[in-house]
């Protein structure tokens, strides 16, 4: 199922011109796991194909670290030592996790934390996830947060989605006034 995932991905890129950016795990021939980071786009060839540049990177062990950091937070009960385990969160390859935090946690402060996390991030995924975010996000401190981030970095078609469904003056306001400067 991921493969196909992968996979799909991929050939998306590939129809849009859009740069890719998956991370999957391989089975190593002596049975332990590694985890891989890869991006890149693909370009049209002077003879009309499509070839591919990226890179491919060795995120193993990023993601056990990680894992680590989530085990310890999820047993953690200190709110100090919790923000600073996402605070070290937000390095890591756990995207999935942050935006659990992000959208199940009762305490705003350590929300915030794994916004900022996402935030950091800075890939088109991140972004999707901030949106979805964005909609949902009940604590005005957080939504500020991350429509600071949205306006600061998303694409004008991404603002105009925004746009439309927000209902807050003020925020429309702002989203209209970055549509007017962007070039």
């Amino acid at each position: 199922r991921r493969r196909r995932r992968i996979a799909a991905q991929l050939h998306a890129c590939l129809r849009s011109s859009d740069p890719f950016d998956v991370e999957y795990r391989m089975r190593h021939k002596h049975g332990h796991d590694l985890w891989f980071r890869d991006r890149g786009y693909f370009i049209m060839t002077v003879d009309g194909g499509r070839s591919m540049i990226g890179m491919l990177t060795d995120i193993t062990a990023a993601k056990e670290s990680a894992e680590a950091l989530w085990q310890l937070y999820a047993t953690e009960s200190s709110l100090e030592l919790k923000r600073e385990i996402l605070h070290n969160m937000r390095f890591t390859t756990q995207r999935d996790r942050l935006l659990q935090i992000a959208r199940t946690d009762g305490n705003s402060d350590l929300r915030r934390a794994a916004v900022q996390g996402l935030v950091l991030d800075r890939t088109p995924q991140a972004t999707d996830l901030l949106l979805g975010l964005y909609r949902n996000e009940k604590d005005p401190a957080v939504k500020r947060q991350i429509l600071d981030h949205l306006i600061g970095t998303s694409s004008a078609a991404t603002l105009v989605q925004l746009a439309r469904q927000e209902t807050d003056p003020a925020v429309r306001k702002r989203l209209v006034e970055r549509l007017s400067t962007m070039k």
